[in-house]
């Protein structure tokens, strides 16, 4: 969820789950966009007054939603952040742009520090 510009997500403690795509996305906010992250609970009632929304995952990238309960998030449309997130989320993950790291390998670092994994078990 978008409001005020910075971008806010639950924490993995809300029951969502952590991977590496989610990693990515923030990681990409920060670095690549200067949009601040800010993790924490979400009421249901922030959704009626967000600017943006939007979801993501391996399949998709990132999913925009333009309405909740009926009800328009902002002006209707998809959001000037989802939609920079999105495009730069698909040319890291098909490398297009090399000025842009790669999604599931220069940011692999970071999830192998987050998940204390052993590196014979990432590529």
């Amino acid at each position: 969820m978008v409001r005020g510009g910075r971008v806010i997500t639950p924490p993995v403690t809300d029951s969502i789950l952590e991977g590496i795509t989610r990693d990515s996305l923030i990681e990409l906010c920060r670095t690549e966009l200067n949009v601040e992250v800010v993790e924490r609970s979400i009421d249901r009632s922030e959704l009626y007054a967000a600017e943006e929304i939007f979801f993501s995952g391996t399949a998709v990238g990132v999913g925009p939603v333009i309405e909740v309960d009926r009800r328009k998030v902002g002006d209707g449309t998809i959001g000037p952040i989802a939609t920079a997130l999105g495009d730069l989320y698909a040319k890291a993950h098909a490398r297009k742009d090399r000025k842009v790291p790669a999604v599931g390998h220069a940011l692999l670092s970071l999830a192998r520090s987050r998940r204390r994994l052993a590196p014979s078990r990432l590529p």
